[in-house]
């Protein structure tokens, strides 16, 4: 895991092309699967990925990027999931009060959007 996922210089997990030999050009919430499943147990390191993902409404599941690529769970997308796995970390590591923070800005988000439209809304 660390020979390949972490990255040195960013200071954080990222995603990993065996094909091209590098690291991801963009963050993930995948960047805080070892955090959430005790692979890792580095606070410092899981406090780090959260500014790239943190929104106004919640955790994204991406950075944004400017490249010509798309996914369907890209930035600003957020799924319950995104907020469960973030808050689950947060938890762990010693910040639950952020990890709740980050759980009600999603719940108040996806229950307006409820509200409004009858209906939850992944991105913002």
């Amino acid at each position: 895991m660390e020979k390949y996922f972490y990255h040195e210089k960013e200071g954080i997990y990222l995603d990993y092309d065996f094909v091209a030999k590098e690291h991801s050009k963009f963050v993930t919430l995948v960047s805080l699967y070892p955090f959430a499943l005790a692979v890792s147990s580095n606070k410092e390191r899981a406090l780090k990925v959260l500014p790239y993902l943190e929104l106004s409404s919640g955790i994204s599941c991406t950075t944004n990027h400017d490249d010509d690529v798309f996914y369907q769970w890209d930035h600003p997308a957020m799924w319950g999931e995104s907020a469960l796995i973030a808050y689950m970390v947060l938890k762990k590591r010693g910040s639950r009060r952020r990890g709740k923070k980050n759980r009600r800005k999603i719940y108040d988000h996806y229950r307006k959007g409820i509200q409004k439209n009858g209906k939850t809304l992944g991105k913002i």
